[in-house]
């Protein structure tokens, strides 16, 4: 490895997917709903279990931190590992009838799968393998009351297309009970989660049928009641797919208690981020009490530690992921130096460019092509305005220019929209924050439910990340 490598990721890939699960726990910081019992983990029979937030801001890290509960069996659903058939685009209905499908469906395939991993987990007794077998087997007689659902071929095959009728529902919600029940009987006691990360990339499609997100949302929170303390069922959500949800929900209040949004609430948080990854590179003990003396090791600054710290996690929109990919960047400008403000500035320009463009990889599959957008009403303005003059300025520059207008409205979030919504959208993608009145800026990782008729009569700021590439101009 090179001497340029080895300064690559210095502080670690900014990609927890990308990284063993021991090595993301032993860099972990936890946050309060973790250290708090709120979330539904470990030996808790009830808490939050719809994890929201912006791409980076720590989800992928906190499912695998999860992953390292002793002596728990793990199911992990994400795009490599998804073997769940229920095309979102193929659903119509209400919430409340795709719920009891989605979670009939999770249960089979878990206890399925789970019994299919005995050859990786000695653990699992031969008694609770057949208990689990049966277990994916539970609620097939009640379900043969639904006609064309139950197939007997070579095997038993179960047909979810007829399952979605509203007829069929008093049979599915009993079947998922069922399954529900014979799980946790099978599971004896033992701790096991059920853990879908990026549903959107699980479920491809889902971000436009917001009755499936909602259903899917509350098929995780009926299991949690049901299972209790002995079944973990957690949904991850990008922040992007969660408000349009919000915005054309139906039955959102049945789920709204059990999301939990991960935000990160100032710089301090993300000193002690970037303190744990420092200990762990010079292997040292990570204390509380030790964040400066720890920073001190690959870091230099001359004004005082917090206006440092602070001034570094100012570019960072959707908290750990930025500061380390920041911090790797100017790393590695600063090669075997010690990482200083210069360093840091050095590297703002290439740094910016990618968090605009990087913003569909964020927002893409509801706000297709909101990086222009963002580009065509900010290029070249003042960092901070009032929320009237950025509606007015998105009015001008897009709504009223027939070719912008024309362009951006072969989306359908674009069509018969509003400068006002337009607004709205750049506070939710991170773009811009309301500035508030004791001082600091508020920004939807912060603060996601911010109504639009608050932000045209606030103060607004442009984020210090997306700055340096747009040309902003100010403080």
């Amino acid at each position: 490895m090179s001497a340029r490598d080895s300064f690559q990721l210095y502080f670690g890939d900014p990609d927890a997917s990308h990284v063993k699960r021991e090595d993301v726990a032993q860099v972990h910081a936890p946050r309060d709903f973790e250290v708090s019992g709120a979330l539904k983990s470990h030996k808790g029979s009830h808490g939050n279990c719809i994890i929201v937030g912006v791409k980076g801001s720590g989800k992928t890290a906190l499912r695998k931190n999860l992953e390292c509960d002793p002596n728990a069996l793990i199911w992990n659903v994400d795009a490599d590992h998804s073997c769940l058939s229920i095309d979102p685009g193929m659903v119509a209905g209400r919430s409340s009838r795709i719920r009891n499908v989605i979670a009939l469906h999770l249960l089979r395939e878990f206890a399925d799968q789970v019994a299919d991993q005995s050859t990786r987990d000695a653990s699992l007794t031969g008694k609770v393998l057949g208990k689990l077998r049966k277990a994916g087997s539970a609620g097939l007689d009640i379900l043969k009351n639904v006609p064309s659902a139950v197939r007997v071929s070579a095997g038993v095959e179960v047909d979810l297309e007829p399952l979605f009728k509203p007829a069929a529902a008093k049979f599915v919600q009993a079947a998922w009970q069922e399954a529900c029940d014979a799980t946790v009987d099978a599971l004896g006691g033992r701790r096991a989660y059920i853990m879908i990360d990026d549903a959107e990339d699980v479920f491809p499609g889902m971000e436009r049928n917001p009755a499936y997100i909602e259903g899917i949302a509350r098929a995780v929170v009926d299991i949690n009641e049901r299972a209790s303390a002995g079944l973990h069922v957690l949904l991850f959500l990008k922040y992007g797919v969660w408000r349009y949800w919000f915005e054309h929900q139906t039955e959102y209040d049945k789920a709204k208690p059990y999301i939990q949004h991960i935000s990160w609430r100032g710089a301090d948080e993300l000193a002690a981020l970037i303190a744990r990854r420092v200990a762990s590179k010079h292997d040292v003990k990570y204390e509380d009490g030790a964040v400066e003396e720890l920073w001190r090791r690959d870091f230099a600054w001359t004004a005082e530690f917090r206006t440092f710290y602070g001034e570094v996690a100012s570019y960072c929109t959707s908290g750990p992921r930025d500061m380390i990919d920041l911090l790797n960047r100017a790393k590695l400008k600063a090669g075997k130096q010690r990482v200083t403000l210069e360093h840091v500035h050095d590297v703002l320009k290439s740094f910016s460019e990618e968090k605009l463009f990087g913003l569909n990889a964020d927002f893409g599959d509801v706000y297709p092509e909101v990086g222009k957008l963002v580009e065509i009403v900010f290029r070249g303005a003042v960092a901070i305005r009032a929320g009237k003059e950025i509606a007015d300025t998105i009015e001008e520059r897009v709504l009223m220019d027939k070719g912008v207008s024309e362009a951006l409205g072969l989306h359908d979030w674009f069509r018969l929209t509003t400068k006002e919504r337009l607004l709205q959208v750049m506070y939710d993608v991170g773009v811009v924050g309301r500035v508030a009145p004791a001082g600091g800026t508020i920004y939807a990782i912060e603060s996601p439910q911010e109504p639009a008729s608050s932000l045209r009569e606030s103060r607004l700021e442009v984020h210090r990340a997306f700055r340096p590439y747009l040309g902003v101009v100010g403080p």
